[in-house]
């Protein structure tokens, strides 16, 4: 038996080098594609985490200092670094060393600090422009207001804590 060759014959299966440059290319090109994705959700979230840590941080130096503000008994001095707190914590009427707080602009400039017995501890860092307004000089104070700059990812906002002391210490003057 003779086999006749034909053109058909001598075709076989497969791809050609253009269908397999061709898909090689796009193949490329979408991974390219998604590893650019999964880097900008990787850069999305670390942003936003850190978004999330700076608004947490200011926050509760904000409500600490409102809440010490509220809860304070008197003020003892002011002055334009800080302002003195006393808070009759163990209610004798006595003000006891371990009762006087103070918040005052840290030695850096740039960071409210609150200072009282146990140390020193930052309330908020990274501010500029902070002033401390009263109502009355010390002990007359009734109302406290700290106003301070932060820069938060680039931009500069300007914020404020104010609050009148909720306590009396009338029975000292």
């Amino acid at each position: 038996m003779n086999r006749v060759m034909t053109k058909h014959n001598l075709v076989r299966g497969g791809f050609t080098m253009v269908e397999l440059l061709t898909a090689l290319m796009i193949s490329a090109i979408v991974l390219a594609a998604a590893a650019t994705l999964g880097s900008a959700f990787s850069s999305a979230s670390a942003s936003t985490e850190n978004i999330g840590k700076n608004q947490a941080n200011l926050r509760y130096g904000t409500l600490r200092i409102s809440e010490l503000i509220r809860f304070s008994n008197s003020v003892i001095s002011t002055s334009a670094n800080g302002v003195v707190f006393w808070a009759d914590d163990n209610a004798d009427g006595v003000e006891d060393a371990g009762e006087t707080y103070t918040v005052e602009i840290g030695a850096d400039t740039t960071s409210l600090v609150l200072v009282n017995n146990s140390g020193s501890t930052v309330l908020l860092s990274d501010c500029s422009n902070i002033i401390f307004v009263f109502d009355e000089v010390a002990p007359d104070t009734r109302f406290v207001g700290i106003l301070f700059d932060k820069n938060v990812n680039g931009v500069t906002s300007r914020y404020q804590v104010t609050g009148g002391l909720l306590c009396r210490a009338d029975h000292k003057i």
